[in-house]
Formats: C-alpha cells, structure tokens, sequence
C-alpha cells in the first residue's frame, strides 16, 4: 500500500510538473490548441506566452452575495498574473495585501456598521495594492503561501491575530515554513482598547482614531460618499435635530448622557437669555431598533420622535434624513461612530457628551473622556462639547443651550484634514512601504536582551 501511494504521489507531481513547464517554459501540447501572444524580454528579444484562460479560469461572478468576496479574489488574483507575466504591473500592482478580517467581507456586502466602513478599502484601490480577501486564518494563510514575496501585509481580526501565532498551520514557524510571518500580521481595532493578546507590540495593531495607545493609527474617511451630496442650504433644512443612538438599549443604559434632562421643551427663560428662539415646529427625531435591548417595549423619552421601532433604516434612506437636519445630538453610546463626521460633511454641527474632565484643570481637553474623542477638540459652531454635570439642572441647562445655539448656527461642508482620502491615503502608503522586518528584530533582540519571551 505504502508503494501503491508513494505512485501516486509521484504520478501527481509529474503532472502538475508538465502543466506547469506548458504554462511558464512554453510546452506546447500537440494539438496546439491555445493561441500565442508575442511580448518581449529585456533586451528586446521576441518570447511566445500562452493565454492563462485554460489553467486560470476566472469566476467572475457567484449566485451568493455573501460570497462575492471569492469572485473578487479570482479577478485580482489573474490580473497580478497577467501583469506580471507581460511586465506591465500598474505601481503598487504587484504588491498584495490579505484581508482576512469579516470586516471587509461584510463591508464588501453592503454592511452599514461603523466598524465595517471605517477601514483603508478604497484608499488601498486608489494607491493600487492587489487586495485579497480571507474568511479564516487557514485560507489566509493558503494565500500567503502562493504569493510570499508579493504581499505587504495580512490583516486579522484581534482574537485571530493570537490564534494565528499559535497555530501550526497559520504563523511561519520550522514546523510550517510556508507560514505567514509574524511581522507581516496586522489586527485592527475601531476601539481605543483590545482585549486579544498582541505578540509583538501595539504598533501592529491598526486603529481608526488617535487613541494614544501605541496604535498604528492608518484612520478613515467619510469624505467621498459625503460629498457626492450637496449640502442642503440651511433655510431648506426640517426644523429638527436628530438623535444619534441606533439601539433602544443605549437610552435604557448608564452610559445614557442626557437622563433627568427635558426633552419637550427647554427650561423656562433661556430662549430670552441665549437671545434666540427655537425655530417653529422644532422636534427631535432618533431611529432606534430594538435590538441590543433590554426592554425592547419601552419608548424613547417623550419629545423624540423614532423613526425606526423595528429596524433601521437602510443607509441611503439613512444618509438622506440625516442630510435635512439642523443638529446631530449625540446620547452616550455608540463609541467613535462615523457618524459626527458624515454629519459635518454635509454642513451639520454636532453636540458631544463629556463624560468626565479633571476637576483641578476642567478646559484640559486632553484629559476629557467624551463620546467621540475625535472630534473633541474642535469648538463650535461645528462641535458642541457639552459636559454630563452631576447637577441635572445644570447639565439640562447646557445640554439645551447647545441644541439652540447648534440649530440656529449654520456650517459649512467641514471634512479635518486627517479625515481626508489624500491623509488617509498617505498614511496608508506609508504603513505598508514601512520596514516592520526590521522592526520586528529590534524588539525580539531588545526582549531577549531583557531575559524576556522572544
């Protein structure tokens, strides 16, 4: 039995031996059967390639949209080959990123969460990189291990990332050479923390905002989806403010900014005091679901008006309600959503909770815990940073001083620097042209050195 198999073996490395010599040393098969296309070498000799159509056929499309994904792969996967074989690779071509977090893929189906859009998908397009996307650690590794040279990076979901560094079949190791190397394994994280495990450091983990964890901070932008919209002039706009909070559940939890605050109507005499006026027919409106919630059945507070009991709107449906309002009102939670900043794109001010500032230095910004850390630090009119006080009649005051002053104030379109495609693009570029090789061995020698785990 053992010879019986030891033929087989053999028999099926002859083959793929000869399909491989009439692919790359130009064999031709008796009946001739596929067509020459002439290129030529360097130094300008004449060589016959034969068309990649019978021993790489391409899956253009797939029935299941959750599976486009694999489509994507085949068309990539042959245009690298094509420009490689005719030496003609657009600049970044030939050099692969594996995409091996569900982010990407859900991304790819249309998916409306803030995790799944922030990431460098349309920048790693526009700079050129081939982009092939995994559903696992395994299939990732499998992509690897046809094109070592040619990719830059592989990214994995954090948990995946430590599963990936102990697993035999995953990691580059003696005992699986063809392994993916630890340094060219990235995670990413939308959040400022990660609970999986790091093997190397921190400057391997990917991260949307500048959290000053150590991060590698590549960020994201809402620029070119925004600003295939024009901004609604403001004296079109619906008198209303719209009330940021997609769950029921983050109204009904501690983290809920605004409890003990009013939302009918504003306190008696600051209206006279601020010298302005809620426009006619003034409303809060919010598209919570019900689910990631506790009590699915209870409302909302009364004075808003929800748009969305059951489900949420899709995101175009979504994108053109938020367009005609005067105010975004943040609540508490969902954590450095993108959100704010698709609201200042289209001309909208945005209100943001503070949940904690040093006592001894209260105008530190850098020491404010709020919603959304990214948008801190600018002022109104574009950024209310209103603080959740103890006193609720001084945090019903404040949070309501900036609900007048936000829909009465007009912006225009606001789009940071940072959040640009060109920054994002540059940082990008410059994440994967990086040398993390080396990197990689100025930390194992400095923990070694340090009698510590390498």
């Amino acid at each position: 039995m053992a010879v019986v198999n030891r033929r087989v073996v053999v028999l099926f490395v002859a083959v793929l031996l000869a399909a491989v010599s009439a692919l790359f040393l130009h064999v031709v098969r008796p009946d001739d059967l596929y067509f020459r296309t002439s290129t030529h070498t360097s130094n300008g000799s004449a060589i016959e390639l034969l068309p990649l159509d019978p021993w790489f056929p391409v899956l253009e499309t797939v029935e299941d949209v959750s599976l486009s994904w694999l489509a994507h792969n085949s068309r990539s996967l042959r245009a690298l080959l094509q420009c490689t074989r005719h030496r003609s690779c657009r600049p970044r071509q030939a050099e692969v990123v594996i995409a091996a977090s569900h982010h990407f893929i859900v991304a790819r189906r249309g998916g409306v969460s803030g995790e799944d859009i922030w990431f460098v998908m349309a920048a790693l397009d526009d700079l050129g990189y081939t982009v092939l996307y995994s559903d696992s650690n395994r299939h990732a590794s499998t992509l690897y291990s046809l094109l070592p040279d040619l990719v830059r990076a592989v990214i994995l979901e954090g948990v995946e990332m430590d599963k990936c560094a102990n697993s035999d079949l995953c990691v580059k190791s003696p005992k699986y050479p063809l392994g993916i190397p630890m340094w060219k394994i990235f995670s990413l994280t939308f959040f400022a923390g990660t609970n999986a495990p790091v093997p190397l450091d921190t400057r391997w983990v990917l991260s949307a905002e500048e959290y000053g964890t150590g991060h590698l901070y590549i960020g994201y932008s809402v620029e070119r989806a925004c600003t295939l919209l024009p901004v609604v002039p403001p004296e079109q706009r619906d008198p209303v403010a719209f009330v940021y909070g997609k769950h029921k559940g983050y109204w009904q939890e501690s983290a809920f900014a605004w409890s003990g605050v009013d939302w009918t109507r504003p306190p008696p005499g600051l209206e006279e005091e601020l010298g302005l006026k809620l426009p006619p027919g003034f409303k809060f409106i919010a598209c919570a679901d019900e689910t990631s919630t506790p009590d699915p059945k209870r409302p909302l507070p009364e004075g808003i008006t929800n748009l969305c009991s059951t489900r949420l709107l899709p995101q175009p449906a979504f994108t053109e309600q938020l367009s005609k309002v005067r105010l975004l009102v943040a609540i508490g939670r969902p954590w450095v959503s993108p959100t704010p900043y698709e609201a200042l794109c289209q001309g909208i001010p945005y209100l943001n909770p503070v949940f904690s500032r040093d006592a001894v230095d209260p105008e530190n910004r850098t020491k404010w815990n709020t919603q959304h850390d990214g948008t801190k630090f600018e002022d109104p009119p574009l950024v209310y940073n209103v603080y959740k006080d103890p006193d609720e009649t001084i945090r019903e005051r404040a949070f309501w001083t900036a609900v007048i002053r936000g829909v009465n104030t007009p912006i225009e379109r606001y789009v940071a620097w940072r959040m640009s495609m060109p920054a994002v693009r540059q940082r990008v570029d410059a994440w994967l042209q990086h040398d993390w090789r080396r990197d990689a061995e100025d930390l194992m020698n400095e923990r070694q050195a340090k009698g510590g785990k390498v």
